[in-house]
């Protein structure tokens, strides 16, 4: 008898680290990125405390012809949404002219809070 497993997407907790490189807790976060992406190609990272949640929803609940504007014809970067989830990829996002350039997309009157 056949029985059905369903593969759970490994999360990765990112949000109380201080990840600076070649720290214990670096390491630590760098193994479960490489084991998640060598069994699974991909993984959730958990910010819960790192990014605002007034930010994130403020960015997921913007209109969607304004979050068309940060779409790329690179697979998998920029902005895509279909039916079942949303997905926003800031390539660079350490390099101040893209964290900007996002930045004017969404909040063309400026937010001092992302820069």
């Amino acid at each position: 008898m056949a029985t059905k497993t369903q593969a759970k997407i490994p999360v990765v907790d990112l949000s109380n680290l201080d990840l600076k490189p070649v720290t214990n807790t670096w390491f630590s976060a760098r193994k479960d990125v490489c084991h998640a992406l060598e069994e699974y190609g991909c993984f959730v990272v958990e910010l819960s405390n790192k990014i605002p949640s007034e930010l994130h929803n403020t960015i997921f609940s913007t209109l969607e012809k304004t979050k068309m504007k940060f779409s790329f014809e690179r697979p998998f970067h920029g902005y895509f949404s279909s039916p079942k989830y949303e997905r926003l990829v800031i390539d660079n996002a350490t390099s101040t002219d893209v964290t900007q350039e996002f930045t004017d997309i969404f909040w063309p009157n400026g937010n001092h809070h992302v820069q």
